[in-house]
């Protein structure tokens, strides 16, 4: 169950990091101010980690808390598993979207972006975990 519940969480995390990073270029353009890594990683960011806590909260919420992250080895799990979700969802909607293949220089920058934010976001569940309880971080 842990294994199964790492990787539907990650997928889910890969999911928000896929659709806000496409909102936060949208925003970007539509204002065409300031530096687009700027505000694109910003909204981003803000609404990722947001997502996925409210995500993890709603689990709790609606009766479907085993399929929150309750251990530090599912927080670990569910941070790395994003980065390997990541390539296997983007570089085929990158090829549907332009009808060619993404550069290694993308994966990489997401994946520095996907570092620190994912990273702020499991963090948060662990701070505020789940209604019933929190995750427990050994020290």
């Amino acid at each position: 169950m842990s294994f199964a519940r790492s990787a539907i969480q990650s997928f889910v995390l890969t999911i928000f990091d896929l659709a806000f990073i496409i909102v936060g270029y949208g925003a970007w353009y539509t204002l065409r101010t300031g530096s687009q890594i700027m505000v694109q990683g910003t909204i981003a960011a803000i609404l990722i980690i947001a997502s996925f806590v409210i995500w993890n909260r709603s689990l709790d919420e609606f009766g479907f808390e085993r399929w929150g992250l309750h251990r530090p080895s599912e927080l670990i799990s569910t941070y790395l598993g994003a980065f390997l979700w990541f390539p296997v969802l983007f570089i085929p909607i990158h090829f549907l979207a332009t009808g060619g293949f993404t550069s290694a220089g993308n994966i990489t920058a997401t994946w520095q972006f996907q570092a620190v934010v994912n990273l702020i976001a499991v963090t948060a569940i662990a701070l505020f975990g789940t209604r019933r309880k929190r995750v427990a971080i050994p020290m």
